[in-house]
């Protein structure tokens, strides 16, 4: 199987794929060093994968937790970093000539830690919404000194992480400790609420790439829960392979049937979760959907490349959307495509 390993010299805990390249596969890497320089790794992978290779290396100051970028700029991207006595996010502009990263903007005013920063997948590059742990903010990046609107949790609550409806662009998904809440950031209003989506923290969300109500959440409890936010008493699908922490869930963006999730037990797993994909028959009636259980829905490959936490992965981009990336916190990042054998059955 095609797959490559590279080793960085410093612990990392983000990878993102460089979204805006859409005629070469690329995937950037930022390093969590503590003393010395950080640094913003950018690989390039081949067809193959075999042939991967780190083409430019841009410093960075301070360790970096969370990587973001522009899908419709491969110049632009947000980094959340800590600078020691706080946690900050930068908006900089790729310099490949000369092999650095310009500071854009900054975006102020946070409290506590920096979750993520997302960019608005549908219209283009000029609004992203920042997550700490008590607030979440929307910003025009046209004009960044303030947030357009903020929405702030109660005082006994905090977020975990979020993720953009790429459907409904008034529409964001966020993690708050074990529960799943909708969002109209218009109003500023819960559209919906899951209590105690996971037993334990909820690490990770991702929206279907096809079909807006469906998304699926990692957490804690070792478990990845599928969900239709029209019904949320019950789980559509709950699988249970790993053994420690779930970190990350990733739709493929290209074929929803395909499902990435890693872990703090090192592994990473692709599945096949045909019964809940836009292909499926099932959709058609999600009553029907919870009395049933595809046969095809199966664990595809559990990669035990890693020998530590498995803290980040990514999907690729269109370039070539059967390719993943993951990395792990001694700063190995693998690179990884979808068997043969799986891939076909998606073309025919």
């Amino acid at each position: 199987m095609s797959s490559a390993m590279k080793g960085l010299s410093h612990k990392a805990r983000c990878v993102a794929a460089h979204l805006g390249e859409t005629e070469k596969l690329q995937f950037l890497v930022g390093t969590l060093s503590l003393r010395e320089e950080n640094q913003v790794h950018l690989f390039e992978v081949t067809n193959d994968v075999t042939k991967t290779s780190c083409i430019n290396v841009f410093d960075h100051p301070n360790e970096i937790w969370s990587l973001s970028c522009c899908p419709n700029d491969k110049q632009l991207l947000f980094t959340v970093y800590n600078a020691i006595s706080e946690f900050k996010t930068s908006l900089w502009r790729i310099n490949e000539q000369d092999h650095k990263l310009d500071e854009v903007t900054q975006l102020s005013g946070h409290d506590g830690q920096i979750k993520c920063v997302l960019w608005e997948p549908t219209s283009g590059k000029d609004s992203v919404i920042s997550i700490d742990e008590s607030t979440m903010r929307l910003w025009d990046l046209n004009n960044p000194k303030e947030p357009k609107s903020s929405i702030k949790l109660g005082q006994l609550q905090r977020f975990t992480t979020g993720c953009w409806n790429p459907h409904l662009p008034d529409q964001i998904a966020t993690a708050t400790e074990c529960d799943v809440k909708g969002w109209d950031i218009r109003s500023g209003k819960e559209t919906y609420s899951v209590e105690q989506a996971h037993e334990q923290l909820v690490r990770d969300i991702d929206i279907n790439p096809n079909k807006p109500w469906y998304f699926v959440s990692g957490g804690d409890d070792c478990k990845i829960i599928f969900w239709d936010n029209r019904k949320v008493s019950e789980p559509l699908k709950v699988l249970s392979k790993h053994s420690h922490w779930v970190w990350n869930v990733k739709y493929n963006r290209f074929m929803d049937a395909l499902v990435l999730s890693s872990s703090t037990d090192s592994t990473v797993n692709l599945w096949n979760v045909a019964s809940l994909s836009f292909q499926s028959p099932y959709l058609d009636d999600a009553q029907d959907l919870l009395k049933s259980r595809a046969p095809s829905d199966h664990l595809v490959k559990s990669y035990d490349d890693h020998e530590d936490s498995v803290y980040s992965i990514a999907w690729g981009s269109e370039a070539d959307y059967w390719v993943f990336a993951s990395l792990s916190y001694d700063g190995r990042v693998v690179f990884n495509k979808v068997p043969r054998d799986e891939t076909e059955a998606f073309i025919e």
